[in-house]
């Protein structure tokens, strides 16, 4: 049984009682403990296997405290060195976990996000007995589940094999309290709601018809996502889920071609029942905190700012990956979605702190979320919400002039120079920042990084920006033209906020046009207005 499991116990020991002094003294006998697995992962500890343990007397003095036992398969128990101690009638609590580590007995405990390999590594049991006493043979102790297990079984009518399942935005990791007072529950785990939850990835069990996973108990609603190798992802939500320790829950998941339904509820044998829950519309999480001046969306944090017109402004750039999307360096690659140009000069452009301050760069169907772009519909995704978070969307061409116009009207408008600046922008906490562009002026062209940088003269003033990427956009919603040469469509053009930096211009910001494959900075617009 090669997995994480930390195995608690209780027990209640009395000393032998004293030998006549002319009899010699019998030395007392090993501490030995059979496993009775009731619910469990794997039938059988192997040999080896090793545990810690801790006994604590009933005063509350500690007798053992991460004392070694190793199982012996033929025994069927675990055994070491350790001797029972000799006092007369007094009890104790014995705690044990595996495997086995120097630091002793956990206070937290952490599943692991990748359990494609195996998901017995992040499994965690626990025992308890009362009021044993002392005694030659082996100590019988059953063991349970503290935490939870969902078996995905995958109907697949969508005809590629599944590549890989992921259970997505469930907490991880587990508080462990330990109770040493020999009454009452001597475990006890909760889920860590202070930490970001995360995706896990399920071990296949049987490929492309069984998965399983597990998880922390704890009550919250969640994703399931399912991959076909070469194909589309598919997500389906599980809302308002009670997840309760010691359970195990089966998904019945149907793919097709058109999405992945799901009805989850507890049927395996060796687990406790766990019920039934739904199927429904995932969503991506997402808290506004506006009296704090920040966003969280997928968990990550962005600030953002109640600008004079009552718009509320992202002012970090947009760095959210959709699911089924990844992020690439590579500005050749069709990819959607690239890293900034400061990020992908990183050796592991994916760990980047730059990723936080200049975020991703997206092209228009990465932005709106759609591969259908047409002549017929790119001016109509004015406003969409597209990769934004739900009560949000893609800025419109009139809400970047209502910034960055040549108007006395526009928000960072300098009235000597006669044009926006980033200077005021930054003033107005804008925030603004120059994450490159991944350039594409054609359907049938090539992609590139623009790799020009801002000189000491281009920067003037704003001595900051001296070396960062010359080129910068943030992308807006309306459309702008479609491109044709010979009635074939070349390219679809949409408006952005420009930003230029030359000998006699520094830090300008202007409206100008986007293309419609090249990748762009994101930052997005609260729906409703503050007054």
């Amino acid at each position: 049984m090669k997995k994480s499991i930390f195995i608690l116990a209780a027990f209640a020991i009395a000393a032998v009682s004293c030998q006549k002094s002319e009899l010699p003294v019998q030395e007392s006998p090993a501490v030995e403990i059979t496993p009775v697995i009731t619910r469990a992962t794997s039938t059988n500890f192997e040999q080896g296997d090793q545990v810690g343990l801790k006994i604590v007397k009933k005063d509350q003095s500690v007798y053992a405290e991460n004392a070694c036992l190793t199982y012996d398969a033929v025994r069927q128990s675990f055994k070491g060195d350790l001797k029972w101690y000799a006092e007369g009638g007094e009890t104790c609590s014995l705690f044990a976990f595996y495997p086995y580590a120097a630091t002793g007995m956990p206070t937290t405990f952490t599943v692991a996000a990748d359990q494609s390999t195996g998901a017995g590594a992040s499994d965690f049991m626990a025992g308890a007995k009362n009021d044993v006493l002392p005694q030659v043979t082996a100590v019988s102790l059953p063991f349970k589940h503290y935490l939870s297990q969902i078996i995905i079984n995958i109907s697949n009518e969508a005809g590629a094999p599944v590549e890989n399942v992921i259970v997505k935005d469930l907490v991880g990791k587990a508080n462990i309290a330990v109770n040493t007072s020999g009454e009452g529950e001597l475990i006890t785990v909760t889920p860590d709601e202070t930490s970001t939850p995360f995706d896990i990835k399920a071990e296949a069990t049987e490929a492309n018809k069984k998965y399983r996973v597990i998880v922390v108990p704890q009550e919250r609603s969640f994703g399931l996502v399912v991959k076909a190798e070469g194909g589309s992802t598919l997500v389906t939500g599980i809302p308002s889920a009670v997840i309760k320790q010691g359970y195990t829950y089966t998904i019945n998941a149907k793919v097709t071609t058109d999405g992945v339904y799901a009805t989850l509820s507890g049927e395996i044998t060796n687990w406790s029942d766990g019920g039934t829950l739904g199927g429904g519309e995932y969503e991506v999480p997402f808290e506004e905190h506006l009296d704090k001046g920040y966003i969280l969306y997928d968990h990550i944090k962005y600030d953002i700012d109640t600008l004079d017109n009552g718009k509320v402004w992202m002012v970090q750039p947009l760095r959210f990956v959709p699911l089924g999307k990844s992020v690439s360096a590579d500005a050749t690659s069709d990819n959607h979605i690239w890293y900034s140009y400061p990020a992908s000069l990183e050796q592991t452009p994916a760990t980047s702190a730059k990723n936080e301050k200049y975020g991703y760069l997206y092209d228009y169907y990465a932005i709106f979320g759609t591969d259908n772009i047409t002549e017929d519909n790119f001016d109509d995704f004015e406003g969409t919400q597209g990769i934004c978070p739900k009560g949000w969307h893609i800025p419109t061409k009139a809400e970047g002039e209502k910034l960055v116009a040549a108007a006395d009207s526009a928000l960072f408008y300098d009235s000597d120079l006669k044009y926006s600046t980033i200077a005021n922008a930054n003033a107005a906490g804008f925030k603004y920042v120059m994450s490159g562009l991944r350039n594409k002026t054609t359907l049938a062209g090539a992609g590139s990084y623009n790799t020009l940088t801002v000189d000491a003269a281009k920067a003037g003033d704003l001595t900051d920006y001296v070396g960062e990427c010359q080129m910068n956009y943030i992308a807006l919603s309306t459309g702008y033209q479609c491109k044709k040469s010979s009635d074939v469509i070349t390219n679809f053009q949409f408006y952005g906020i420009m930003s230029t930096f030359s000998s006699s211009i520094h830090g300008k910001l202007n409206i100008s046009y986007t293309n419609i494959c090249s990748g762009y900075q994101v930052r997005c617009v609260r729906d409703i207005v503050v007054e």
